[in-house]
């Protein structure tokens, strides 16, 4: 992740913007298996909080499969 962050935003910029990203990461970890278990509560049914996950699995592909780095316009 260091590696990608600084090549989409630049050596100078992965200070700042890691650390954004290290927290996602955190919530993350926080809030996904809540939910997972919260979900399989609710439908007394793991397979849907499966299928649930699988979804969002294939989001994030997807939108990482469309990403494209940012261009950087040079003002003269």
């Amino acid at each position: 992740m260091p590696s990608f962050t600084a090549d989409t935003f630049g050596p100078k910029n992965i200070g700042r913007i890691y650390g954004k990203i290290l927290i996602a990461w955190g919530i993350a970890g926080a809030v996904g298996p809540t939910l997972m278990e919260y979900i399989k509560k609710t439908t007394d049914s793991f397979a849907v909080a499966l299928y649930i996950a699988a979804g969002m699995l294939a989001v994030g592909f997807i939108i990482a499969a469309l990403f494209r780095r940012p261009t950087v316009s040079v003002n003269l």
